[in-house]
């Protein structure tokens, strides 16, 4: 139905929502007193609606009749695919989420989210720390001299005294080769050197020679920090090296929480402590936990630690339940760096 509005000099269109009032530039209709004919055509805001084919990784803009579709800064493509325009490796950081299947209507509960290298929930990856071996790789480009803290259980004058070049001439140990640069520690163990990175803040890893009394410890200083060169392959080739990537447990997020009951709670490795959801009423797949660690060692499982009652409440005394998840499940799923 269409409706003219000769004082407002505009016309009425009812729709089935309501009305629309469309304002015209001049009023023939008042000049001549003449029958109007309108043909009205209505835009329909494919991004608002979420009837749009862009990619998720793009930008829906609305225009008239239609849209565009934008690839996000980081990825590539005409819109409606997008591609990372960097490309990972298989030791890319690794984000594991967790997500409800069920509707809820008590809150969702969640003690304890445990990552495993096998199917089988057997053989347990460390969310505080883990070391990752490259084997016949170094990091190029980014080893130092390490200062240690002051608060720190090694003695700077330990690592001083372990600069290869300084070591006198003795058959305990092997000369500095020609290659090595001033930087090289000799420590008298890997693990010594291990030692020495895992009391650095700033160190990433360490190079080790394989047969000689060699390490390297290495910061992110320079614009292609180990981190990067890891996750692109791009480490130096050595046959006679390797490189072990310290690698720590980087985030744990989700969708929402209760108030103090943060989703980190689900890596503290105490089940008496429990992340909730934001929402008692929690729709399928409406709620998540994810757990990121650093650098891919192949996660293959998870163990899901949750209350077995939706309806347990603070202060009862719940019986929880442990699942084991093989991954890929469509419950538990992996997330690269090219999609975070």
């Amino acid at each position: 139905m269409i409706t003219v509005d000769h004082a407002e000099n505009s016309v009425r269109v009812r729709s089935a929502d309501g009305w629309y009032r469309l304002t015209l530039a001049s009023s023939p209709f008042v000049q001549f007193d003449c029958a109007l004919g309108l043909a009205l055509a209505l835009d329909e805001d494919e991004c608002s609606l979420g009837t749009h084919d862009c990619d998720e990784h793009a930008v829906c803009t609305n225009t008239p009749f239609g849209h565009t579709c934008t690839c996000i800064d980081g990825w590539i493509g005409d819109g409606s695919l997008c591609l990372p325009n960097r490309w990972y490796g298989k030791d890319a950081p690794l984000s594991v989420v967790v997500e409800n299947e069920a509707e809820i209507h008590a809150g969702w509960h969640v003690k304890e989210i445990e990552l495993f290298a096998d199917a089988a929930c057997t053989d347990p990856i460390e969310t505080s720390l883990q070391w990752h071996e490259h084997p016949n790789k170094y990091c190029r480009g980014n080893n130092v001299l390490p200062v240690l803290p002051l608060n720190s259980a090694i003695s700077q004058s330990d690592v001083t005294n372990a600069n290869c070049q300084g070591k006198p001439i003795d058959p305990n140990y092997e000369p500095v080769d020609s290659a090595a640069s001033t930087h090289a520690l000799c420590p008298g163990s890997i693990a010594t050197c291990r030692s020495w990175c895992l009391a650095l803040p700033e160190c990433v890893g360490f190079d080790y020679h394989k047969t000689r009394d060699r390490c390297y410890i290495n910061y992110d200083s320079t614009s292609e920090p180990c981190k990067d060169q890891v996750l692109t392959g791009t480490l130096g080739d050595d046959p006679d090296y390797s490189y072990y990537s310290k690698e720590v447990l980087v985030s744990v997020e989700s969708s929402g929480a209760y108030e103090k009951h943060p989703a980190e709670l689900v890596a503290d490795g105490e089940n008496r402590s429990e992340w909730w959801s934001a929402a008692l009423h929690v729709k399928p797949r409406a709620a998540s936990v994810t757990v990121g660690v650093r650098a891919n060692r192949g996660v293959m499982s998870a163990r899901v630690t949750q209350e077995e009652g939706l309806h347990c409440h603070e202060g009862q005394h719940c019986h929880c339940t442990q699942h084991c998840i093989c991954i890929p499940d469509m419950l538990v799923w992996l997330r690269d760096a090219g999609e975070m």
